[in-house]
């Protein structure tokens, strides 16, 4: 993440933690000098709520920044942690939920100023009801298979929960079996089935997505390299069965062929939506 994002994340916990808000040009155009004094007296807190949800989310197994789809994924918890409220699983749950509905895609500050307000109390229920209000979900925060499929999440809230189901699971990348979570390489974004042979596909239709959720998975930056455009029928069948399906790659090698890259991103995406229900339970979203 930019230092230029993580520190407009910091001034904004240290303005909230101030008393002032989340709206920092607000607090700019008032050039009240009491302000700036009131910021001052809280960066220390807010820097320390930053580092611990930065930690927070290391531990989860996201190696940095810009792995998170939204910075503001990193506001709440350091407000919390800023008024000395542990950091638990259930954070990382609410993260998680929050990416898969885009909860800051739009609405950004009085998002932010109702998810802070929360926060400061510790109300992690609080701020999991938020996301299910915005994504107008009462029931639920988990999404169902047909939101796998209909592709109304997106590939980066996917991508965010593997990193972190991949980290719980102990998976491995694929074909040279590293360990994912503290991995001392960059991990890369892997579509299963190559954009070139996708694209050389004579049968062709508007299912042939490259970036479709069911094609995605993440590998170690020396694995992507190494399998480059080589066709999963041709590569799977040299991996051990038990990686695949860490990866919730189906083992009907029926539909490792171009040909069956429909069916297999349906019954892909149908094991993702199970994936993030277990996952959401265990993180204590409901």
């Amino acid at each position: 993440m930019p230092i230029a994002s993580v520190t407009i994340v910091i001034i904004r916990a240290a303005l909230f933690l101030a008393g002032g808000g989340v709206r920092y040009r607000q607090a700019e155009k008032t050039g009240a000098t009491s302000r700036y004094q009131d910021i001052e007296a809280s960066w220390d807190r807010a820097v320390a709520g930053f580092t611990s949800a930065v930690a927070l989310f290391k531990n989860a197994g996201v190696p940095n920044g810009e792995w998170l789809p939204y910075r503001y994924l990193l506001f709440p918890p350091a407000i919390a942690a800023g008024n000395g409220h542990e950091l638990d699983d259930r954070w990382i749950g609410w993260a998680v939920a929050a990416t898969l509905w885009r909860h800051y895609g739009a609405e950004v500050d009085s998002t932010l100023a109702k998810d802070a307000g929360l926060a400061r109390a510790g109300d992690v229920d609080g701020l999991i009801e938020h996301v299910k209000l915005r994504a107008k979900r009462p029931d639920s925060a988990v999404p169902s298979e047909e939101d796998l499929l209909r592709n109304i999440v997106s590939e980066r809230a996917i991508l965010f929960a593997f990193m972190v189901y991949f980290s719980r699971t102990d998976a491995r990348s694929f074909p040279g079996g590293k360990l994912l979570s503290g991995l001392q390489e960059p991990i890369e974004e892997h579509q299963i089935f190559p954009r070139a042979i996708l694209d050389e596909f004579p049968g062709r239709n508007n299912e042939y997505i490259p970036d479709r959720v069911g094609n995605l998975t993440l590998l170690a930056r020396s694995d992507q390299e190494s399998l480059g455009e080589i066709a999963p029928d041709i590569y799977l069948r040299m991996i051990e069965s038990r990686a695949r399906t860490a990866h919730l790659i189906p083992e009907d090698d029926a539909l490792w062929s171009v040909d069956g890259y429909a069916a297999f991103c349906e019954q892909r995406e149908r094991s993702i939506a199970s994936m993030l229900r277990s996952l959401l339970f265990d993180l204590g979203v409901g």
